[in-house]
């Protein structure tokens, strides 16, 4: 079989062949022509397979681009007006102290800008994955990467219940401090709860945004290679974003999960205070 043979069979095998697979063409032609002597590679046993096969990016870039037609914008209005809104029925309706106001405020916002993470994530998602021959080698290190974290962290996820459990032993056995107000609201073993549990919560949300930040960067890597083939500019973007995504979402979700385990405490004391007959709860 020729050169020529074997081109014109991989078009009719593969269609027409656009501006974006020109480079797979030629890599094709040059490297993986399919002869009676030699084996076909393994990257092309099955061509009918999907590659860049992402469910969940898949999802993630529907509702992105669902939210920035103009059926979505009264929705958009309405997520950027929650935060504040909440905001202030809480000053209202709950509760107006400065520790409380200055924790729910965290707390919103925390969770507004995992939103506006999300939101950067979806312009991330949309921006090109390049051609064929970029994605088979841009998907198995984005397995790769994974299976990694997947091992690294079922690792972590043993080692942190087992210091949880050991925590709650620890403070199960620990004598009361003499004098403190939170002897009135927790008994020994409430406080050894609480206090693993809220080990347990920071752990979790230090995997989420590990798991984040690589879920992210394997992504943005090829649509910033795909993307510096014609603008550098959009190249850097993509690239500036997923960084930003990391950054942000390390920060909210730290935000986050220290402002929701302050405002269970707070919840707490409040509800007992009346049990204990203290007038200012310790919080």
């Amino acid at each position: 079989m020729n050169r020529n043979t074997a081109v014109k069979q991989s078009s009719a095998k593969y269609g027409n062949v656009g501006q974006e697979d020109e480079d797979d063409l030629e890599t094709y032609n040059s490297a993986d022509v399919e002869t009676n002597n030699s084996p076909q590679p393994k990257h092309f046993k099955n061509h009918n397979q999907k590659l860049n096969d992402d469910p969940v990016a898949d999802l993630i870039l529907m509702w992105y681009k669902k939210l920035q037609s103009d059926a979505f914008k009264p929705i958009k209005l309405g997520l950027l007006a929650f935060g504040p809104t909440m905001i202030l029925l809480f000053s209202v309706f709950i509760s107006n102290t400065t520790a409380n106001m200055l924790c729910f405020s965290a707390f919103t916002i925390a969770a507004m800008f995992i939103g506006f993470s999300v939101w950067l994530l979806g312009q991330i998602l949309d921006h090109h994955t390049g051609t064929r021959a970029m994605q088979e080698v841009a998907d198995p290190i984005r397995e790769g990467s994974e299976g990694f974290f997947m091992t690294q962290y079922g690792t972590i996820a043993k080692l942190a219940i087992s210091c949880s459990i050991g925590l709650f032993f620890i403070y199960t056995m620990r004598e009361p401090v003499p004098g403190s107000e939170l002897n009135k609201y927790f008994s020994t073993t409430g406080m050894a709860f609480i206090t693993s549990i809220s080990f347990l919560i920071g752990a979790c949300c230090s995997a989420v945004a590990g798991y984040a930040g690589i879920w992210v960067s394997v992504r943005a890597n090829i649509r910033v290679a795909a993307a510096a083939r014609n603008d550098y500019n959009e190249a850097l973007q993509v690239c500036f974003r997923g960084g930003a995504f990391a950054a942000i979402i390390n920060v909210a979700l730290a935000i986050f999960g220290i402002s929701f385990l302050f405002m269970l405490l707070s919840l707490h004391f409040y509800m007992n205070a009346s049990k204990t007959g203290s007038i200012h709860p310790p919080i």
